[in-house]
Order: C-alpha cells, then structure tokens, then sequence
C-alpha cells in the first residue's frame, strides 16, 4: 500500500464524525475534516492518489473562536457538500459555542455558506458528535448535541426546509452517545441514539426514533438494544428501506465485544426491530469505533481494535457471518474510528453514478483519522481495502 504526503499544517488534531467521504456526479473524491481551528475541504481526481485543499474560506471574525470540532458531512443531487460542524468560543463569558452548517459547491469547488448557525440557544457548545443527511429534496437534516451552562448534555434535531434552521426540537434530555440520522424510504428522518445505564449493570440502551413527518413536529422512539456494554453504533438503510443498526454487543463487562446488528424491515410497526446474531469469529480485542454500509442484504462494518492499531473488516451476507478480515494495517500508528463512505438519497460512484436507491454499492471506502506518537503528527489516510492514500499531516512546528 503506498501514502502521499500532501500538505503539512500546525500540529492541530483532525476531526472526523459520522460520515466524511462522498464523491460527486464526477466521480471525484471529497474529504471533509477540521482541525483546531478551520473547516477543510480535500478533493481528488484521482481516486485518492493526491488530495488538493479547496477554496480555504472559513475564518471566524470573533477574535476568541477557532476551536473546531468534529464534523460530518453529505453530497445532494446538485454536488452541494453539506457539513456541519461545532465550534467552541473560548474567551469571554459565559463561555459559548455553537453548530455550524456550511455547503460547498463540488461543481465550483467554492463555499457557497460558511459557518450559518443552526442551534438556537446561546450559552451552550457542541460536544464530539454530530450527523448530516439530506433528504429527496436534497434539503439538509441534522442531529448534534450541545452541553449547557447547567452540566446537562442536551441532543438536538434541525432542518433546513424552507432555507433556514427553524424546527429545533429536543430529542433527548441528556447526554447521549455516537448519534446518527438518516432519511427513510418515505423521506421521514430516522435518529439513533445510545444512552448508559450507569450502576448496577452498566449498560448502554440504543434507540431509534422516527419523524412524523419530513419537516417533524416530533418523534417516535423506540428502545432497540438494551444489553450491550459499549456505546458505538452505525446506521444505514438498504435498497429495500431495511434500516440497520451495527453496533458492539458484550454480554458482561469481562467479555470481548463482538460485531452485530438490528434490523428494521420496510413496512413493519416501528417498534419492530429484527436483533440479528452476533459475529463470533473475532479476534480477542475491543471494538473502539465502528462505521457501517448496506448493499441490499449484505452488512459490511469497519471498526478498529483495542490497541488502535489495525482496521477490520466483517461482513453478514446470506443469513451467515463471513469472519473478520483487516481492512488498513500497515499504519504504525494509534488509530483513530474509520468512517464508511455510504448514502441512500445520493451516493455516487467512481464513475458518478448515483447508485444510491438502487441494488448495488461501490466497493467500500473510507477515511481513517490517525495519530503518530513518534513524530507528534496527526494524518489523514482514504483506504478502499486495496490502496491507501495519505490525504493531510498535520506536523508538530
């Protein structure tokens, strides 16, 4: 496998979230991170070999901001890449922050909107997790967390119906974990969410709520997974509406995670949910951060090990798991969760092919956040399974 040094920066950490890897009706690749302090957009005409960083617009005019956080982003019928991001003031107070939303324009490598505010609230600032996702109308959907002034971690939906973010509605009441949204076959937004149970069992509770409509007045929730011991799960929805859930299933504290999923099928109640069985084939390590893709039946997930030092590979085809595989080992460093390229409404090809609605995906790609101890750098690596290509490095000054 080889690695292509494309730009050197101050040593800042990469942020990576939910989904940052699309490709436009081109079939180019655009990669979507932040550092400390801006939002970048990479972009290759070469299916990964070289990274170019496009049209570096955003800088905040408060004098106390520049502390990014992880950020995700989607691609639309029109190649508008659509991010969101968290951004922490750091000086003044109260001490605020806020979630961001910015679009991108892939057919002019140009923002189009840089940093528009979407949660309502002063006096909070994003934590680790967010999602985007866009809808048939090619209109944005999110789900974020904020904390507050108070110590309470509250997770948000907005949406961007009508050219502003207007409908934020509370969707848990405190803190959740790695939570995700998707838009369904019926265009209604889908967002998962695990919570932790605390003492005396110490188990983490995933859920899935449902939009009552595409522009909600509120959601239906419905408790999936109940005994599971860590917190990561993945989401994604097949050619036929099917919804799944991956996630990391323990059976006690002193176990080994292994692989597994839920299923909910197209037309079913939503409280019904298929929990499939679990992938025993596993080497004895953690499961610290998965990333899933669907391709009909088929279940594919990438997650990393417990000594952050090698990508798997596990797919569910044909009622029958297919053992774990490596995806990325040649990197020596600690590895931080890859992140699945995979859509439903658009989700185009190396050809640009939007093959998002129908049976078939491309090969799975992704990209990989990792740290080199020695050198004191950060650097972004896109894989396929075959080639991998080094796309940032952030070098300590």
């Amino acid at each position: 496998m080889s690695t292509i040094q494309i730009c050197n920066y101050d040593d800042e950490e990469l942020h990576i979230n939910d989904r940052n890897l699309v490709r436009d009706s081109n079939g180019y690749l655009y990669a979507v991170t932040t550092d400390l302090d801006r939002l970048m957009v990479w972009k290759s005409i070469d299916d990964g070999a070289t990274w170019t960083l496009k049209d570096n617009a955003h800088t905040d005019t408060n004098a106390n901001a520049g502390m990014e956080y992880p950020c995700s982003c989607a691609i639309d019928s029109n190649d508008v890449i659509h991010i969101i991001y968290g951004e922490w003031v750091s000086g003044g107070s109260p001490v605020n922050g806020y979630v961001r939303y910015s679009a991108f324009n892939a057919v002019t490598d140009l923002y189009t909107v840089v940093g528009e505010q979407i949660n309502n609230s002063n006096g909070n600032y994003p934590t680790n997790f967010n999602s985007i996702v866009v809808d048939s109308n090619d209109i944005p959907h999110v789900i974020y967390d904020v904390f507050t002034l108070t110590s309470t971690n509250r997770t948000y939906y907005n949406n961007r119906v009508g050219g502003s973010w207007s409908n934020e509605l509370q969707v848990y009441t405190t803190r959740t974990y790695p939570h995700t949204i998707l838009i369904d076959k019926d265009n209604l937004p889908v967002v998962v969410y695990t919570i932790y149970t605390g003492a005396p069992n110490y188990y983490y509770h995933t859920y899935a709520c449902i939009g009552d409509a595409n522009d909600p007045t509120g959601f239906t929730s419905q408790l999936v997974t109940t005994t599971h011991r860590d917190y990561w799960h993945s989401v994604a929805m097949n050619i036929d509406g099917n919804i799944y859930i991956g996630y990391a299933y323990r059976s006690a504290i002193n176990i080994y995670p292994s692989p597994a999923f839920a299923i909910h099928e197209y037309g079913d109640a939503w409280a019904t949910w298929t929990l499939e069985t679990t992938c025993d084939a596993i080497p004895d390590f953690h499961i610290e951060g998965l990333s899933i893709m669907v391709d009909s039946g088929d279940f594919t997930m990438l997650y990393i090990d417990g000594d952050f030092d090698t990508v798997f590979k596990v797919s569910y085809s044909g009622a029958a798991w297919s053992g774990v595989s490596e995806f990325i080992t040649s990197l020596p460093y600690i590895i931080l969760p890859p992140v699945a390229k995979w859509a439903y409404w658009v989700d185009n090809d190396k050809d640009g092919d939007n093959v998002g609605q129908i049976d078939g995906r491309p090969p799975m790609e992704c990209v990989v956040s990792a740290w080199d101890d020695d050198a004191s750098t950060y650097k972004l690596y896109y894989s396929n399974g075959d080639t991998l290509m080094q796309v940032i490095m952030i070098i300590e000054q």
